[in-house]
């Protein structure tokens, strides 16, 4: 893993929760980390869904380990939210791999 590679800035971004108005619940999201990362692959896949065709668009990202980061929390990218779907321990634990895919 060298972190030379790290050329983007990428942000983990976790959801808060407060009470409005007749308390409905709104959910904002927080930022969490500012984080260097390894843009390893971006992929776009077109799959049949029952309304038509639907294309899904999966980022991965590598960067240092964070043992806080969830599948719940999210990551932004150049101001693009990605839902993080899976999360994967590399380089002997010392890395991180975030599977993402973008927000619609």
């Amino acid at each position: 893993m060298l972190t030379g590679n790290f050329r983007h800035t990428i942000i983990i971004q976790r959801a808060s929760t407060t009470n409005g108005q007749g308390g409905r619940q709104i959910v904002s999201w927080v930022n969490l980390h500012t984080l260097r990362a390894e843009l390893v692959s971006r992929e776009a896949v077109e799959t049949n869904a029952d309304n038509g065709q639907r294309e899904t668009t999966t980022l991965i990202f590598r960067t240092h380990f964070r043992p806080d980061i969830t599948t719940a929390d999210r990551v932004s990218h150049a101001g693009q939210p990605l839902n993080i779907v899976k999360l994967l321990a590399v380089a002997d634990g010392r890395g991180l791999e975030l599977h993402c895919e973008v927000v619609k």
